[in-house]
């Protein structure tokens, strides 16, 4: 990529992901250091099938959760980082073991439109 189609920013940056946008929208990938490598809490770090980069499609905030049906909100981009479509964020308390489970069910629901904005029973 070069400066016309992405727009890079070292502000908030992690040391292990960088972050591109393009196309209107968020795009990430690991430094070649860490490529493939996940770790695993407890058993140590392991190698698994990997891309160069990909969409980000959902940001997951770790944290004490607030209210049982929150109102959804789209990821805020750091200064200097401009994301003309920010990808939907949730808060999650990642102690839970369900934590998993709940991340592929939001990305999932954000993907195909599942969320329903009221509930009416009968």
């Amino acid at each position: 990529m070069t400066g016309s189609d992405a727009n890079r920013s070292s502000a908030g940056r992690s040391p292990t992901v960088e972050r591109v946008t393009r196309r209107g929208g968020l795009y990430g990938k690991s430094r070649d250091s860490i490529r493939g490598l996940l770790e695993i809490r407890g058993l140590g770090i392991v190698k698994m099938p990997s891309r160069a980069n990909g969409k980000i499609a959902l940001v997951v905030k770790l944290g004490r959760e607030d209210t049982r049906l929150p109102v959804h909100h789209r990821f805020q981009a750091p200064r200097g980082l401009s994301v003309p479509t920010p990808p939907p964020e949730i808060l999650l308390n990642g102690h839970y073991a369900s934590a998993p489970a709940r991340i592929r069910t939001a990305l999932a629901a954000f993907s195909k439109g599942l969320f329903r904005d009221t509930f009416v029973p009968k």
